[in-house]
């Protein structure tokens, strides 16, 4: 494992250099270390190649490209791979690579001609559903000439694609052995292969020592003992129905390698083959997962290959009872009954290279489930070795893979676990996250797996230290805070922590906002109201009003803010959240500002469905409590104001418009009026004064609640007169200089605000402070609010 890790230090040192720039005279003659280099300079997506792809083709000597199930060479990479001169090439799904193809055929009853594509930029994936085409075509002689130079096509002896049932054009197999005359492995899983295509390919490639033609069309082996060199084949997902079928098998007197697996278990195959009453003399190994298959016929497959050592029967009839006992020899049956079985069954499918997806399925599922309900039964050992295992690149099961290592991961399970481990593990998951990286629409299941993936990635037990590791979580953080849905506490605050920890400056909010998407703000906001979610360490109530600060700067002077169902929601999950920090002043006065932010800069919109009587009740019960905030107070002046801003704007007809901005004035002078009354007036009678400002608040309006709110007026419109003073010290004032100021004083400072010109409020631009407070700044946001709602001119 040192030896490896090495070896992938030294060529990620390598790879680096190559695409920063540093490394251009270089050159690498050892293979092995050339594709690895290469390997790692296709996977790692911030690779630029623009600039070093000269350099590549002349540093390396790559052999060999091999592409992990799922993905695709990119095209920019065709150029580089063309000039080196390959012995193995294996490409991903040929349905990824639309630049080849030739012709689709609608899915319709009658389709008509193939619809050319040579001039079409248009790439439409067959795995869609949505997409419209059902059948594709390739020039796949084309394709590979746009990887394989003259001198690869002599030195190619290993080729492997999924055809993903695509059609190539007619005598494609001749084709292909001149292309590639010195072929020895041949891989053709899922290629609409017939018969009599078969029939050529065993005529046209004599030294083939290695077959794949598993999910084909072929229904019949008649002419595979031309092949008299193969010593590997895999014919599974293939439906044989009678053994006259598979009896040409059996004159392959070097096959060491039977793969016959399917994911039905409804297929006979094995049982056909048995029932011919033949043997293969050099059969080693038998795959027969998810077949139909009984203990008599096992039996007598064992006893007529005197050679067999290894018989593969996860998934089959007999799985759980199967047993072989035969004086001098020993029989591997490979099921999944125990830890031990699956660890065993899923070590041979790795180092033979083969992946078949439902008998990892089954493995997968039962090791999920011996960790639910027989945990007690594993050994250390077993844990480690099954988590070892499990660590292999197969994105076809990363479900249930994450699932699993999800579940052996929690708790004080970890504990057993040393850094190299840890580091397997990290690796395995990152790879399985780049695969999902590269789906810009994920599927639900993708989805789930996804959630779990990030679960154990937060688990701060597991992690280890690792530059990419951290990159990637940060920049998840806000997926999985946008997420739909339900997302559990531990995985949730570890992703807001993460998100809200990545700026310390608080002046670069502006601009960081603009690449969250609008459902990050209120998907944090219903996470936070999680019943298990309250925030009370120190830290994570900084983090919340930092948030509270983003999501400020999205309705700050700008023109688009978030839609209006996202609106609604950021302000419905905000006074959930108010009501959840009643035993926090501080944190409640920034809630309440947040709120009154977002309600007062979408008041066209907010107005009728918020500034009503019932929720300014509501709100009124809520914030009085003992001895409230000067937010709060602040908070409390504004609803007044726009609640009956919201009464005099809901007047139908023309009668609206024409009374709007006289009836919006005659509300400032109202309350001039009743504060001039306040301040002249001794005895409780001042109360009728002010009685406008609270018409139909009745269950709110009661003496004391009226006395709060002119000592709220009389403490905090003299700090109101000029907020945006620079000087922090003017903008607060104590006891004493509040008691300097006269009545008439304030009044006539208020006045002058309320008389403020067209253009003097044109010139107050709101500007982020380079350097705020952030107390300071929502409180400046507030007293503009106040100011300009009760100047109201135009």
């Amino acid at each position: 494992m040192l030896e490896k890790t090495l070896r992938e230090q030294c060529a990620r040192v390598i790879a680096d250099g190559i695409s920063n720039g540093s490394y251009r005279s270089i050159k690498v003659k050892d293979a092995k270390a050339s594709n690895l280099i290469f390997k790692m300079l296709r996977e790692e997506v911030n690779y630029e190649w623009a600039d070093c792809t000269k350099e590549i083709k002349n540093m390396l000597n790559v052999t060999e490209v091999c592409e992990r199930p799922g993905s695709t060479i990119l095209m920019d990479h065709h150029s580089v791979i063309h000039d080196q001169n390959l012995e193995v090439l294996k490409l991903g799904p040929l349905n990824d690579y639309p630049d080849f193809h030739t012709a689709k055929e609608l899915r319709m009853p009658e389709a008509p001609d193939p619809v050319d594509l040579s001039d079409s930029d248009d790439s439409i994936d067959p795995d869609n559903n949505h997409d419209p085409y059902e059948v594709y075509h390739i020039d796949i002689i084309e394709t590979l000439k746009k990887f394989l130079n003259p001198t690869s096509q002599k030195t190619l002896h290993t080729l492997c694609f999924d055809g993903n049932n695509m059609i190539f054009q007619t005598g494609w197999i001749k084709a292909l052995s001149r292309l590639l005359p010195n072929l020895k492995t041949l891989e053709l899983q899922w290629c609409h292969l017939g018969n009599k295509e078969f029939q050529s390919l065993c005529d046209e490639f004599p030294k083939l020592i290695r077959l794949d033609i598993s999910n084909s069309g072929v229904t019949s082996l008649k002419g595979i003992s031309k092949l008299k060199n193969l010593e590997f084949l895999d014919i599974s997902y293939i439906k044989f129905k009678e053994r006259k079928q598979i009896d040409d098998i059996f004159r392959l007197k070097k096959l060491r390698e039977l793969l016959m697996h399917c994911g039905e278990r409804k297929l006979k195959t094995v049982m056909l083959y048995v029932d011919c009453g033949k043997v293969l003399p050099k059969l080693e190994s038998l795959d027969c997962a998810m077949c139909k298959l009984d203990q008599e016929h096992l039996e007598r497959l064992v006893t007529t290959h005197k050679k067999l050592q290894r018989v593969a029967i996860v998934g089959t009839n007999i799985h759980k009872t199967a047993t072989i006992s035969i004086p001098g020899r020993e029989i591997e049956l490979l099921t999944c009954n125990t830890i031990s079985d699956c660890i065993d069954s899923l070590t041979y499918y790795w180092e033979f290279h083969v992946l078949p997806e439902y008998p990892l399925k089954e493995i997968y599922d039962r090791i999920n489930s011996i960790l639910l309900f027989e945990t007690e039964k594993v050994t250390p050992n077993e844990f480690k070795d099954c988590l070892l295992a499990m660590c292999q690149d197969d994105p076809e099961c990363a479900l249930n893979r994450v699932q699993a290592i999800d579940k052996m991961t929690r708790d004080s399970r970890v504990d057993m676990f040393n850094d190299p481990l840890k580091v397997e593990v990290m690796e395995c998951l990152l790879a399985i996250h780049n695969d999902l990286e590269e789906y810009e629409d994920l599927s639900p299941e993708q989805e789930d797996t996804l959630k779990i993936l990030w679960r154990v990635l937060s688990n701060p037990r597991l992690r280890v230290a690792s530059d990419k590791h951290e990159e990637i979580v940060r920049r998840y953080a806000t997926r999985m805070l946008s997420r739909d849905g339900y997302l559990e506490p531990e995985t949730a605050i570890y992703c807001f922590r993460t998100k809200m920890s990545e700026t310390a400056d608080e002046e670069m909010l502006a601009n960081q906002d603009k690449e969250l998407p609008d459902v990050f703000f209120s998907s944090v906001l219903r996470i936070l109201n999680q019943k298990k979610m309250k925030l009370i360490d120190k830290e994570d109530l900084e983090y919340l009003r930092k948030f509270l600060v983003y999501l400020g700067f999205r309705y700050y002077g700008r023109e688009v803010k978030l839609t209006l169902v996202e609106t609604y929601k950021c302000i419905k999950y905000l006074w959930k959240l108010v009501t959840r920090y009643n035993d926090n002043r501080s944190m409640k006065g920034f809630l309440l500002m947040a709120l009154i932010h977002i309600l007062t800069c979408t008041l066209k919109d907010t107005r009728k469905v918020f500034f009503k009587e019932d929720y300014l009740v509501l709100l009124t019960n809520e914030l009085y409590k003992p001895d409230p905030p000067n937010q709060t107070k602040i908070v409390h002046i504004l609803f007044y104001i726009y609640y009956h801003y919201n009464r005099l704007c809901n007047y139908d007809g023309a009668m609206a418009k024409a009374l709007e901005i006289e009836e919006r004035t005659k509300l400032s002078e109202d309350i001039l009026k009743s504060l001039e009354g306040f301040y002249q007036t001794e005895h409780s009678g001042y109360l009728d004064g002010f009685s406008w400002i609270m018409t139909h608040c009745r269950r709110a309006q009661t003496e004391k609640v009226i006395g709060w709110f002119f000592e709220i007026i009389h403490g905090l419109y003299g700090k109101l007169l000029d907020p945006m003073e620079e000087d922090e010290d003017e903008d607060e004032m104590d006891d004493e200089d509040m008691e300097e100021r006269t009545n008439s004083d304030v009044l006539d400072e208020l006045q002058e605000v309320f008389e403020d010109s067209e253009e003097e409020e044109q010139e107050r631009v709101q500007q982020p402070p380079k350097a705020p407070c952030m107390a300071q700044y929502f409180e400046r946001l507030l007293y503009e609010q106040i100011i300009n709602s009760a100047t109201c001119k135009k």
